[in-house]
């Protein structure tokens, strides 16, 4: 195609790597005659074309797009009287191993089993993101929806805020939702969220955290993870 011929003349080392290109053209079937309505002589054609030095560098750079297009998803995605309060960041590298050490932690201080396997799944995994939301209530007065009367005795009870939790779980369907359109593995883990309220991860006012493993891989490693009980 063109850009096989561009590609030749451009790229001259894998210091001018990667290349990201996206191609839209008018193209004109060599046709005598066309079908009305279900086949016509010129459509217009779109075409995606990129240039790795390696298939890691590839899958890497793949994961990092997704990762912030996620992120936007999350902070676009609709929140309570229109207020985005939730905080996100995406861990690679030694942060994420941090991260898995702690479940690891959890693990041998509890007991549970699942956190053990979670830890597996985290290592293996190229980015997580966290995404959390503050315990910072709405303040609607006669709103009563967490179970109290108002706000006020929810503080005092020491509740959480349903407009706050409803936030967050719109927000990692919207996440979700969007690595599963890019054909991303992803896997919502409440173990994640765990170990980084301990690391305080996303600051001392976050609450309430789940993370988002991503991979890429020929086989999804966030299935056939073994019919443990959860609270084992």
């Amino acid at each position: 195609t063109l850009f096989c011929d561009f590609y030749q003349k451009e790229v001259h080392s894998y210091r001018d790597l990667p290349k990201v290109y996206n191609q839209w053209c008018s193209v004109l079937r060599w046709e005598k005659t066309t079908r009305p309505f279900l086949r016509s002589r010129e459509f217009l054609w779109q075409e995606g074309h990129t240039a790795h030095a390696t298939a890691e560098e590839a899958e890497e750079q793949a994961i990092l797009s997704t990762a912030k297009q996620m992120m936007a998803a999350i902070h676009t995605a609709p929140k309570g009287c229109g207020m985005d309060k939730v905080k996100t960041i995406a861990l690679t590298g030694s942060d994420k191993d941090c991260l898995a050490d702690e479940m690891m932690k959890i693990n041998a201080e509890t007991g549970l089993e699942f956190f053990k396997r979670d830890s597996e799944n985290v290592r293996n995994s190229a980015l997580v993101i966290l995404v959390g939301v503050p315990d910072s209530p709405l303040g609607m007065p006669h709103c009563g929806i967490c179970g109290f009367t108002d706000c006020a005795a929810n503080r005092v009870a020491g509740g959480r805020c349903i407009f706050t939790i409803a936030d967050l779980g719109i927000a990692l369907g919207s996440a979700v939702s969007l690595a599963s359109s890019q054909d991303i593995d992803s896997r919502i883990f409440y173990s994640i969220g765990k170990a980084a309220m301990r690391l305080h991860s996303l600051g001392d006012k976050v609450t309430n955290i789940f993370g988002i493993a991503l991979s890429v891989s020929s086989k999804n490693i966030f299935f056939d993870r073994g019919p443990r009980k959860i609270m084992q």
